[in-house]
């Protein structure tokens, strides 16, 4: 054996004794190598895995199989070096020369070794043996994936703690531009420590779409092909079309359905039937999956979001999902059911505010008023929020005014007046501070413009962290240049749980 190479004996042969140095093969009576009297050991046989017994880059012995999967083989190695165990991932030997199969072991490799998160394996080496087998040095991890725990369900209680750490891990890898696009049970680990008894690792990023590789025009996978576990996998990834983070937010829909229901949301008998299922049939609200079942209605909308067909019907970020399902776990409804369906019907367009109507009455002021403070603030200065130019006008009102001004500054003073009642005016009255009468079934939302597509929704990342699809069409009326990454206040109503714009007002 020889940094990782290893020969094997003939079948039916003499057994036969390989050099630990040289790495040639001698009689099975030799105790010694007569090149160099190094100690020997007894070649494998071909039943056995022609790895166990290796030291890969001399550093690594290989010990024994703890999994197996359809690109590489996972073993137990000590560590030479730091008398430590670790995990080695081993591309299989029939893949070494498969152009596309190096890759994507390689792509994994990469991917893994760029995060550095808790809730994420962690890669810490990466090499090549002799046997031209490329290979990865891991933390090895003691614990049980999801899919060993009890088929039937888990309870919610326990259930949400793990979706929240996972969605810590995937947010994490999202923003370091990794798609892990084999989101399922098997690949989340739960280890018992000190601090938690179901600490999460997020494992196997085998097929991960790095953004790196994609913005260079790497493709790991070709147009109509599936890459990924069907049962999991997002109606887009079935269909073989682009992806994105939004499809491991679906992949993770699936893992919590199945988990809280023991079932998962949709299968066949065959994995092109599982396929159809998904593209074509209708999800199952949990009472209609397991009618016996009792989870609260806000987990459970939050869990069908997730699996919205259409990319853009669902959370939009791991963060939002988080968000979600930390509210939920609060009795917050942050996605509403259809009484008749069962089915997420009115979504939430802010998850940073409880109630949008609540919100919107508590800030509501009417036009006289918004006059009144404009004209007595017009000596101060005008104040861009509203509660701020409330605390000041207070303060206005308890300050003792003088009897008379000064003759020499009288008529600047006045000017000054003219033209701060004037910008006040214009700003609050012009410019769009008004506020539309919660009677008129009216919202609003302040935040960055983003795109607008060919159907006239336009994108709002609102300023308390949430976004917004917004309808506009012809008779929506705008004030300033509508331009992305502009400032807005935007006025907007509520029509079958889609949100239509009335008046957008650029404000910066």
């Amino acid at each position: 054996m020889r940094g990782g190479e290893f020969l094997m004996a003939e079948t039916g042969a003499e057994p036969k004794k390989v050099c630990m140095k040289c790495g040639k093969q001698f009689s099975s009576e030799l105790v010694v190598c007569p090149e160099d009297g190094a100690a020997p050991w007894t070649a494998p046989s071909k039943q056995q895995d022609p790895l166990l017994g290796v030291v890969l880059a001399d550093s690594y012995e290989i010990r024994e199989i703890i999994g197996k999967g359809g690109m590489g083989v996972v073993y137990s190695a000590r560590q030479l070096s730091l008398d430590r165990m670790v995990a080695v991932k081993v591309l299989k030997s029939d893949l070494v020369y498969d152009e596309k199969s190096l890759l994507r072991f390689q792509v994994e490799g990469l991917a893994a070794s760029r995060l550095k998160h808790p809730n994420v394996i962690s890669v810490f080496d990466y090499g090549i043996a002799l046997s031209n087998q490329p290979y990865l040095v891991m933390d090895l991890i003691e614990g049980v994936s999801l899919d060993s725990l009890p088929s039937e369900n888990v309870d919610y209680k326990r259930a949400v703690p793990i979706f929240v750490q996972t969605c810590n891990a995937l947010e994490h890898a999202h923003r370091n531009d990794v798609i892990h696009r084999d989101v399922k049970p098997s690949n989340i680990i739960l280890v018992e420590t000190k601090e938690q008894k179901d600490h999460v690792i997020v494992v196997d990023f085998g097929v991960a779409q790095l953004g790196l590789l994609a913005d260079e025009g790497f493709r790991l996978t070709t147009t109509g092909e599936i890459c990924g576990s069907p049962l999991y996998m997002s109606p887009e990834q079935c269909s073989g079309e682009k992806v994105d983070k939004r499809t491991d937010i679906y992949s993770l829909g699936v893992v919590m359905y199945e988990l809280l229901t023991g079932i998962p949301p949709f299968v066949g008998k065959t994995a092109v039937d599982t396929v159809r299922k998904k593209l074509d049939e209708n999800l199952r609200p949990f009472k209609i999956a397991r009618p016996q079942l009792s989870v609260p209605s806000a987990i459970e909308g939050v869990v069908l979001k997730c699996l919205a067909k259409e990319p853009h019907d669902r959370f939009q970020s791991m963060e939002e999902l988080k968000y979600a399902l930390e509210q939920a776990m609060q009795g917050v409804e942050v996605v509403q059911l259809a009484a008749d369906t069962g089915l997420p019907v009115i979504i939430r367009s802010d998850f940073h505010n409880v109630d949008l109507r609540e919100e919107l009455e508590k800030k509501a002021l009417s036009v006289e008023k918004l006059k009144a403070k404009a004209k007595a603030e017009s000596f101060l200065g005008v104040e861009k929020d509203e509660e701020a130019a409330a605390v000041r006008v207070d303060k206005l009102k308890s300050v003792e005014k003088p009897s008379s001004l000064p003759l020499p500054n009288l008529l600047p003073s006045l000017l000054g007046a003219v033209i701060l009642a004037g910008t006040a005016y214009w700003y609050f009255e012009l410019g769009g501070r008004q506020l539309l009468s919660p009677a008129q079934d009216h919202h609003y939302a302040v935040g960055v413009v983003g795109t607008r597509n060919a159907n006239g929704i336009l994108f709002l990342h609102t300023s308390s962290g949430g976004s917004l699809d917004l309808i506009t069409d012809g008779q929506t009326s705008t004030r300033g240049v509508l331009r992305k990454g502009a400032t807005a206040k935007v006025f907007y109503t509520e029509k079958n749980g889609k949100f239509h714009a009335d008046k957008i007002i650029i404000q910066r």
